[in-house]
């Protein structure tokens, strides 16, 4: 079942919605496990969660030079082309705006979890 939504009615019981309204009362703990795993919940040690933030930090790096990359064509192709006409030109512009905030967002994501990954590590050291 595709889930749009979930949301929790009692202990460890909520009511998951789809894409299309429809609704079934699911355990959830096994929904979370699922939508955030692909498989049922396991308990992480310190270290599968230091990997895990890791592995997330450089997925972040990816989508970052991925937005990077996409808007150094947009300035290339829309903004900088003489040819096309101020309207166009005002749209690129957005995207690029739109763009920055994304990227200003991620930077966010990625400090955070920089943060969490040394207070978890500092955590035993203590």
């Amino acid at each position: 079942m595709k889930i749009a939504r979930i949301i929790p009615v009692e202990d460890e019981k909520a009511i998951a919605i789809t894409p299309r309204g429809e609704s079934k009362l699911v355990s959830l703990k096994d929904e979370m496990a699922h939508f955030w795993n692909k498989h049922p919940l396991i308990e992480l040690s310190r270290d599968d969660i230091i990997s895990n933030l890791s592995d997330a930090d450089v997925e972040l790096d990816n989508v970052l030079a991925f937005i990077s990359a996409l808007d150094s064509f947009i300035a290339d192709k829309f903004i900088q082309d003489d040819d096309l006409d101020e309207y166009t030109k005002d749209n690129a512009r957005n995207a690029l705006r739109l763009l920055d905030k994304i990227t200003e967002s991620l930077d966010t994501i990625q400090r955070r979890i920089g943060t969490s990954t040394y207070a978890i590590m500092q955590k035993d050291i203590k």
